[in-house]
């Protein structure tokens, strides 16, 4: 009778996909916070966020972002956060992947989830009257 091993670790980013900031404004800049799980039987290991290139990036720079929850590892059934940022600086609709690299407990594996977001132009005000404008005389 052979035995039974247990199910490799299997990370899943629980957010529809691909997820859309939607419209941000150049220069401004929207975090999004990514719920990942660990749908396998044995611990996730030497997780560690990639993928990511400006305007897309892991909040304050490294994984998993600022305020971002996940280790190295993740127990079976549990969930942690990674931060993700998007700062569009051109105008446009713009897409990327979020990589996960782990440890299944057998071999490395990447999970990848994209996102996509479109950066608007800044409102911008004129006015239409001479400059300067003459109030004339007023009494």
């Amino acid at each position: 009778m052979q035995g039974t091993s247990a199910a490799p670790a299997l990370i899943t980013v629980l957010e529809v996909s691909p997820y859309d900031y939607g419209n941000v404004t150049e220069g401004a800049s929207l975090l999004h916070t990514f719920t990942i799980q660990n749908n396998g039987a044995v611990d996730a290991l030497g997780m560690g966020g990639a993928g990511l290139v400006a305007p897309f990036t892991f909040a304050g720079g490294a994984y998993p972002g600022t305020a971002g929850t996940c280790s190295a590892t993740l127990i079976p059934a549990a969930t942690c956060d990674i931060v993700v940022q998007f700062s569009p600086t051109v105008i446009g609709p713009l897409s990327d992947a979020i990589e996960i690299n782990y440890n299944d407990g057998a071999s490395g594996q990447t999970t990848s989830h994209p996102v996509e977001g479109t950066g608007i132009t800044r409102a911008m005000l004129t006015l239409s009257e001479i400059d300067p404008y003459d109030f004339g005389l007023i009494a």
